[in-house]
């Protein structure tokens, strides 16, 4: 009974609830960043990590939170909005920050986090 407790255990850590948005995010991957800027926008930073590696990052904002919290969600309170700004009752601000790493022109992989990363915080979603 013992030796299954810690296959238990790891079960449970190995579900992520983000399965969906990183599901999203998988069909960028092999695309050109023009297609992505085209739907998504400018990015709001880039940076070049050498001549053949870049790196464009947005920061999806949102003031209604998530609609369906993912399981194990981690809750950052201190990028809520009644925390950084200077009105206490200005509504908080939920983000997710999404970064897409572009080698020789194509998207070869993405991250993400924050505390609203869901399907529809996503553009054009």
């Amino acid at each position: 009974m013992r030796m299954w407790l810690p296959l238990v255990l790891l079960a449970g850590c190995a579900y992520n609830g983000n399965t969906d948005f990183a599901s999203s995010l998988d069909s960028w991957v092999g695309n050109s960043p023009t297609m992505l800027i085209e739907q998504w926008g400018t990015p709001n930073t880039q940076s070049a990590v050498n001549a053949d590696t870049q790196i464009y990052t947005y920061m999806l904002q949102s003031n209604e939170g998530m609609s369906n919290p993912y399981q194990g969600q981690v809750v950052y309170s201190a990028i809520e909005g009644e925390d950084l700004g200077a009105n206490p009752n200005a509504n908080p601000v939920y983000y997710c920050q999404v970064s897409f790493i572009v080698n020789d022109g194509v998207i070869s992989s993405y991250n993400f986090n924050g505390d609203n990363c869901v399907v529809d915080i996503l553009p054009n979603n």
